[in-house]
């Protein structure tokens, strides 16, 4: 579940401007849902607000549970907050020195504690149900940037979070691809994971539980 009540972000620079102004946000467990609007109109930042990489002025956030306050969060909450969120941007930042299946396995052996047996054999099957079973093995340089963008989702997606926050999960991929990765969002929804998904990409949005709209920081719907 994620909720947010009267979050604003102010300008750093410009302390009237307000980035996100009010904003008031409930996404129930199981559900995914859609983030849209023009470019410039606050989605992103919404987004690193929810996954606590950006602290906010005012309101209150709570998060699979845990609870958000104004202001920076210690060390030990944002760990704790990655744990139940996991934020994917539209950057693929795969580690370039490792395969595509040591970066998809990293976070399941440092974090969750896995075995490498058991961690290969997870990272292989979400590979696979991305269409990328050929290039487990391959160099980061070596993909397109579609297939990065899907590496980058699977490494998230075999954590199994109980929150996803995905910016433009779809920027890169072509109609086919797009319509099976929101088949797979839906799948992950129905076993109660909750999504979140900025995307100006029309099949997705019109696949999820939920739409909302974004204008000038302010939630429009």
């Amino acid at each position: 579940m994620i909720r947010a009540g009267g979050l604003v972000v102010r300008d750093p620079e410009e302390p009237a401007r307000r980035r996100l102004d009010g904003v008031e946000l409930t996404v129930e467990r199981g559900t995914l849902a859609a983030l849209v609007g023009e470019s410039g109109s606050g989605k992103s930042t919404l987004l690193r607000v929810l996954s606590g990489f950006l602290p906010f002025d005012e309101g209150a956030v709570v998060i699979a549970g845990l609870p958000l306050r104004p202001g920076p969060s210690p060390h030990s909450l944002r760990l704790a907050l990655r744990r139940r969120a996991v934020l994917v941007l539209q950057e693929a930042n795969l580690f370039p020195h490792l395969s595509v299946t040591e970066n998809v396995t990293l976070a399941l052996r440092h974090v969750r504690g896995q075995d490498p047996t058991t961690a290969t054999r997870a990272a292989h099957a979400m590979l696979e149900r991305l269409g990328l079973e050929a290039h487990r093995d391959a160099a980061p340089e070596s993909l397109s940037g579609g297939e990065a963008q899907r590496v980058a989702l699977a490494r998230a997606l075999v954590l199994e979070p109980p929150v996803l926050l995905l910016d433009e999960p779809t920027s890169a991929l072509d109609p086919k691809r797009r319509a099976d990765l929101a088949g797979l969002f839906r799948e992950r929804a129905a076993g109660g994971m909750t999504l979140l998904a900025v995307t100006h990409d029309e099949t997705l949005a019109a696949s999820a539980d939920a739409r909302f709209t974004m204008a000038g920081g302010k939630l429009a719907n």
